[in-house]
């Protein structure tokens, strides 16, 4: 259930509410196993929002919540290019327990500028680790059926998911699944920029850096055309608690098209410029430079009722295998997926 919309003229709500069960989740990730203080019962998506405006054309506005700071300036979502801020939404993810205060405006008509402190990705209190978030947009064009942005986000912090390795919470085993039990359908994994390693290390943040630059032209109802086009960079450095440390960098291009809002397609390419981990011994380890590429076919035929079919073209894994490593190496394989969604709004 979605609750949305004016408390009063200065003040506004939004949340979402989903209950799944009464009991809570455990996880059973390596290193990292028990209690995650999370209940399927979930405030998904919160957040209290206040706004004044100064002149005609500018406002200042604040907000509290349990979402990461980043969605307040994310214009577009989903892009299909991999992002460093956030594990996702709310939700039954690991992200429900945190905390979020935002500040933030729009001057001029023109200018987007943004600060956020948040606590961490797993827990609500600031005195366990932080982020801090600020993210600035122009808008070189300034008109609203044909802007050009320009933008810049950054974040550091000492609290933070590792990009290394998924994060895995299950609603049956408090620890690792015993022999004989699975929890394939019964529990969910989170990852920090969309692509783990597999056999990497279990790694504990000790601080990061995140970074994403984009250049975004959108065009509403030029004729018969509407359309968003956008280049993207994303990038984040982790240090971690033993010594070692990882980086990952890439590059992407998006364009999301519609013809009479009612035919249209979404599609994104990205190619990594650098993913590595160097070890608390100082070698580095390349992990994998791969390509990813989405396509979804779009159809609108009325406002409140839309189709769609996704698929993901096949991309390789990411492999660490330390040097010298007497176990077996693990293979890099190939993954494909494709989804097909109806959605009714009412």
């Amino acid at each position: 259930m979605f609750f949305t919309g004016p408390i009063t003229d200065w003040l506004g709500l939004w949340t979402e509410i989903g209950y799944l069960a009464n009991n809570s989740l455990n996880s059973v990730t390596v290193g990292n196993t028990g209690p995650t203080n999370e209940n399927t019962f979930a405030f998904d998506e919160f957040r209290l929002a206040t706004s004044r405006t100064i002149n005609e054309d500018s406002f200042i506005g604040a907000s509290i919540g349990n979402e990461p700071g980043d969605v307040v300036s994310e214009f577009l979502f989903p892009l299909g290019i991999p992002r460093f801020f956030s594990l996702g939404q709310g939700g039954v993810g690991k992200e429900m327990t945190m905390s979020t205060l935002s500040l933030h405006a729009f001057l001029n008509d023109q200018f987007w500028v943004q600060f956020a402190a948040q606590s961490g990705v797993t827990n609500n209190s600031f005195s366990n680790g932080w982020q801090q978030y600020y993210a600035f947009g122009w808008n070189a064009l300034r008109q609203t059926e044909n802007d050009l942005w320009l933008a810049i986000e950054y974040s550091h912090g000492n609290d933070n998911a590792s990009i290394l390795t998924p994060t895995k919470s299950s609603f049956i085993c408090p620890t690792t699944c015993p022999a004989g039990v699975t929890d394939s359908s019964l529990s969910f994994t989170n990852t920090l920029g969309g692509r783990p390693v597999a056999g990497a290390p279990v790694e504990i943040v000790d601080k990061f850096d995140t970074y994403s630059w984009r250049i975004e032209h959108t065009a509403a109802d030029r004729g018969p055309h509407s359309w968003v086009a956008m280049i993207q960079g994303n990038g984040t450095k982790q240090d971690y608690k033993s010594g070692a440390s990882a980086k990952h960098d890439l590059v992407g291009v998006y364009l999301r098209y519609y013809y009479l809002r009612t035919y249209g397609f979404q599609a994104s390419y990205y190619k990594d410029l650098k993913y590595e981990y160097r070890s608390p011994g100082g070698v580095t380890t390349d992990v994998g430079k791969h390509d990813g590429s989405n396509l979804v076919l779009l159809w609108s035929p009325a406002m409140n009722f839309s189709v769609h079919l996704n698929y993901n073209f096949p991309q390789s894994n990411s492999v660490y295998n330390a040097n010298g490593a007497t176990t077996t190496p693990i293979s890099s394989s190939k993954v494909e997926s494709w989804n097909l969604g109806f959605e009714y709004n009412f």
